[in-house]
């Protein structure tokens, strides 16, 4: 699921203008989805940068250390910030089954 949550990104950066700069202003409760330096992503926990962070593109990078119900609620949003519908325009499997 990781990487095709990368996947996801990089796509919906190549079909959206400033995606990543828009998904930057996203978060959940303790992390940042994608930031520029690695210890950005993990507010109350810069010590996961080390094993989690990984990089995206551009000198950005994005979080790793998800379940699956965590890609699938970040697909969410990051379809929606790319202004498109997830379900129709986007989705991630799992197993043949949409997550």
């Amino acid at each position: 699921m990781k990487e095709a949550y990368r996947t996801l990104l990089l796509k919906l950066a190549e079909v959206s203008p400033n995606f990543i700069e828009r998904f930057a202003s996203e978060r959940a409760r303790s992390r940042r989805f994608v930031a520029r330096k690695p210890t950005d992503l993990y507010d109350s926990s810069p010590h996961l940068a080390g094993e989690y962070a990984q990089p995206l593109k551009d000198g950005w990078y994005y979080d790793t250390n998800l379940s699956t119900e965590q890609v699938a609620k970040r697909a969410r949003v990051a379809a929606r910030v790319a202004g498109l519908s997830y379900g129709r325009d986007v989705r991630l499997l799992d197993n043949l089954r949409e997550v």
